[in-house]
């Protein structure tokens, strides 16, 4: 990450149908925050209301376009 030239780097992670966007800004935590584990405790790391796009929906489609165009957006102007 140190590396990189985009002030945001931007990330999608899929679960089946549902997807989760992340967005890092240089030098800020990583939206939505990471949860660490916890060797003592079970912790949900990856919680479900985290997959709130489906990639079917007009309302997934259209986050995970808006996304899209923003990464090509941000590497247009390096």
């Amino acid at each position: 990450i140190a590396e990189c030239l985009l002030h945001v780097l931007r990330g999608a992670s899929a679960m089946g149908t549902q997807l989760c966007f992340y967005e890092k800004p240089l030098n800020q935590p990583t939206v939505p925050l990471h949860t660490p584990a916890d060797p003592e405790v079970m912790i949900d790391t990856a919680p479900r209301t985290r997959w709130n796009y489906n990639i079917f929906t007009d309302e997934g489609e259209q986050k995970f376009r808006a996304v899209a165009d923003k990464i090509m957006e941000d590497c247009e102007s390096l």
